[in-house]
């Protein structure tokens, strides 16, 4: 049996999650949300499941399992979906309800609208093959600019650093969070590269939703042995801290994170986390970002904030050189 969207999101809606899920589940609220021990994986000694009253809909950070009261019932009662459907007349006290069935030619275009206005962000990622799609496209070079800014040979090998010659661009792989090599970055080398109308950075394949953080990898054994991660924007100071001995680094490339990203930090049972993004960036709007309220249910949240004005403007915590982040990762500010 084939159901209307409209007419499920119709009944659905009049079931409040929140009120359903208590029943069984004991929530505690946090701001506009509630949060629970998940039901559905073992081991979940942090609630990591939330309930969103604002969309009537449910998600597991931990196990990542998530969705409107269907899904609820259909992992809490272990039954299909079509008996889901049933629970929730049941519930509404519903009885001899037939669902509308749209015809094809109905659904054809229904399909198509929303292709044409939905924009995807998820997308099947092909694994790539390290030695054809990376070691034999790019010279085994390491960047002569990024030597002269302090980078060691080392760190700059850990990261697997290569140059692009064709396009002038130093590069490094992309790999998910399954360690699966997918991608590749390259950063201009061209200096004047805003007067020529280039990009900075560029992706050489489609990544989609970005639920991986660059330097995982390399980072993670210091990870998980010291249940905390600096995170910077970018890899480049990822490969500046390497050098200095401090290796439990990533870079999420942008100053927010991801569903993807947090969830990745909360399955790791992570204890503190410390974002160290760039100075335009302020305490006050990272404090306000609901994606890092959010990580701060589930574990510490601390920032490197510039508070003493000991870097310029638009610069890394690491461009001044090791005391000064030292300094700077001593004083950070717990969230």
């Amino acid at each position: 049996m084939r159901y209307s969207d409209e007419e499920l999101s119709e009944l659905a809606s009049k079931i409040d999650i929140v009120d359903y899920i208590e029943q069984t589940e004991e929530l505690h609220r946090k701001g506009s949300n509630y949060f629970a021990k998940c039901p559905f994986h073992k081991g979940d000694d942090t609630p990591s499941l939330c309930v969103y009253p604002d969309t009537n809909t449910w998600h597991c950070f931990g196990c990542g399992l998530g969705g409107t009261i269907y899904r609820w019932i259909q992992n809490k009662e272990n039954i299909g979906f079509p008996e889901a459907v049933e629970r929730v007349q049941e519930i509404l006290g519903i009885e001899d309800y037939v669902p509308h069935v749209d015809c094809p030619t109905v659904k054809f275009f229904k399909k198509l609208k929303q292709d044409i206005g939905m924009k995807k962000q998820y997308i099947e990622r092909p694994v790539l093959d390290w030695q054809i799609d990376y070691c034999d496209k790019y010279a085994d070079e390491l960047p002569e600019e990024w030597l002269e800014e302090g980078m060691t040979p080392e760190a700059l090998r850990a990261y697997n650093i290569r140059i692009d010659k064709n396009s002038n661009r130093i590069v490094y792989p992309v790999f998910d969070n399954k360690g699966q090599f997918i991608g590749v970055k390259g950063r201009t080398r061209i200096k004047d590269f805003k007067a020529l109308g280039l990009q900075k950075y560029i992706n050489y394949n489609k990544i989609g939703s970005v639920d991986y953080y660059q330097g995982w990898q390399q980072a993670y054994p210091q990870i998980k042995y010291k249940k905390s991660v600096i995170i910077f924007e970018g890899v480049k100071s990822c490969i500046k801290a390497w050098g200095w001995n401090i290796f439990n680094t990533v870079a999420s490339e942008t100053a927010n994170l991801s569903d993807g990203q947090i969830q990745l930090l909360i399955k790791n049972g992570l204890h503190e986390i410390i974002l160290a993004w760039d100075t335009d960036q302020s305490l006050s709007t990272i404090r306000n970002n609901p994606k890092v309220q959010m990580l701060h249910q589930f574990m510490r949240v601390s920032v490197i904030s510039d508070t003493k004005h000991l870097l310029g403007e638009k610069e890394a915590p690491v461009d001044r050189g090791r005391d000064i982040f030292e300094k700077l990762y001593r004083e950070r500010i717990k969230i």
